[in-house]
């Protein structure tokens, strides 16, 4: 699966090689919301079309992506304002605040 903005394909876990729900979400968000929210049903929408596979927008893929939405919401990486999401521009990840603060 790749994106348009990226040309990269999609991060998967090296254990399982399944794709990374919240890298996948994050990506859309950057290439579809040119700085404007998105609703959740144009994220789908758009993922199925870029991977030319609307059969990848099932319901398992549903249920997964909207958990790895919700821990993006709870973490601060992805916002929600109405029904409208966003990519956080100033999140900064757990494991790189760690290494920032360790060096101080």
């Amino acid at each position: 699966m790749q994106l348009e903005n990226s040309k990269r394909q999609f991060p998967s876990s090296a254990k399982n090689g399944k794709v990374d729900y919240e890298e996948l979400l994050v990506d859309a968000l950057a290439a579809k919301s040119e700085g404007k929210g998105v609703e959740l049903g144009e994220i789908w929408s758009w993922i199925a079309k870029d991977t030319q596979s609307p059969d990848t927008v099932d319901s398992s893929f549903i249920q997964s992506a909207t958990r790895a939405l919700q821990r993006a919401l709870r973490r601060g990486r992805i916002i929600k304002r109405g029904t409208l999401y966003f990519v956080n521009p100033n999140y900064v990840s757990y494991s790189a605040w760690t290494l920032f603060k360790g060096t101080e």
